[in-house]
């Protein structure tokens, strides 16, 4: 009998271990630690060097400066060599046999600093090349992130393809860039994907001094979406559909959730909205959704991307969680003149700190209040439109 108790005890000691381990903040410090001095260990391998000081000190490369009034420069070099780390690639040029990284081609600029990027080990430049002739380089750390590759990719794509380029353009394996292109009429032999230790000698390639577009609104952001639209509807044809809901929730999966989403959805679907999963959806339908919703209300994160198709004055209900406020849709929401709401997490609830990607509770009580309002508001707004 008391064998038995203690081995149940041994067993109990053994599982409150392994939990600890497996679930402990702690344990995610301390492998960011490693992950930060591995990179830090290859960072000063790369021989990294200001992409404008490079260019004073060898004479060598051009510049476009203010590209189209966007606020953003171009960069042209001749004879260059890629490495791809799956995630971010890196543009070299060589000087005598010493290569050189330019530090805008991975990301690091004003924004981003070398420890906002994980390097891996740096690779043979001169092995197992694949030969190219002309290479936009748009793959970088966040690039996989569907917000980031709408914004930050796409603008660039936008960018090139007005001023003629036929060439191609690398970018991240991971995430949704793929089904994207391939909705945008890009022809596979168009387009790169950047490969774990794939090495890539270009005899042109082109560049941007900033890969992050937050800033950059107005009419970049608006060109952007006007590039993008005008491309799917010439192959897919219009966006607008009478049949689709005009009320909608967003359902995220995965990390930053809303906990109380059900009492959100109890109080929502007797108001006519539907419920959607966006990872249930094509590319193509998720912009047709957004394209033609009235009321939308959303958990902040790259669902709330699409908005940028919304029409102009469409109600765009944005949730926070207490760990991260975040509202990166608010050159969006001053381009299209949405009526934006932006609710947040009262309390820092007794639930687990994973930082940004924490899951959280929406006052329900708030959220009624505003969605009243809101409703209100279209009411007059749908009985005004029936006048006339």
């Amino acid at each position: 009998m008391y064998n038995n108790k203690f081995i149940k005890f041994i067993r109990s000691v053994k599982f409150e271990i392994k939990y600890f381990f497996r679930n402990y903040p702690f344990k995610r410090q301390i492998n960011r630690f490693i992950t930060l001095k591995k990179s830090h260990f290859y960072r000063w391998m790369f021989n990294f060097i200001l992409t404008e000081d490079f260019m004073k000190q060898f004479n060598q490369g051009e510049v476009r400066r203010n590209i189209f009034d966007y606020g953003i420069d171009l960069f042209t070099f001749e004879d260059c060599e890629i490495s791809c780390f799956a995630n971010c690639a890196f543009v070299h040029k060589f000087v005598g046999k010493t290569p050189y990284a330019l530090k805008e081609s991975a990301g690091i600029n004003r924004r981003v600093d070398e420890d906002g990027i994980t390097f891996g080990r740096p690779i043979n430049l001169r092995k197992n090349v694949t030969q190219e002739d002309e290479v936009c380089q748009l793959c970088f750390s966040n690039g996989m992130n569907y917000w980031h590759f709408t914004l930050d990719v796409l603008t660039k794509i936008m960018i090139m393809e007005k001023l003629g380029y036929k060439g191609k353009y690398l970018v991240n394996a991971d995430g949704s860039s793929k089904e994207f292109l391939e909705l945008l009429g890009f022809p596979e032999d168009r387009i790169i994907f950047c490969g774990f230790n794939k090495v890539i000698h270009a005899k042109r390639v082109y560049m941007f001094d900033e890969f992050y577009g937050i800033d950059l609104g107005g009419k970049w952001l608006d060109d952007t979406r006007q590039f993008i639209v005008d491309r799917i509807q010439e192959r897919h044809g219009s966006l607008i559909d009478e049949n689709s809901p005009k009320r909608i929730y967003v359902s995220r999966i995965g990390t930053r959730r809303i906990i109380n989403e059900n009492q959100l959805i109890d109080y929502l679907k007797p108001h006519g909205f539907e419920v959607i999963v966006p990872e249930k959806y094509s590319i193509l339908e998720q912009i047709k959704l957004f394209a033609n919703v009235d009321i939308l209300v959303t958990p902040h994160g790259a669902n709330s991307t699409n908005v940028l198709y919304s029409k102009k004055g469409t109600t765009f209900v944005e949730c926070f969680g207490h760990y991260w406020v975040n509202p990166c849709m608010v050159t969006t929401v001053d381009l299209l003149d949405l009526d934006y709401h932006m609710i947040c997490e009262r309390f820092m609830h007794n639930i687990p700190n994973s930082g940004s990607s924490s899951n959280y509770i929406i006052d329900i009580t708030i959220f009624k209040c505003i969605m009243k309002k809101i409703f209100e508001h279209w009411d007059l707004k749908n009985s005004a439109d029936l006048k006339k």
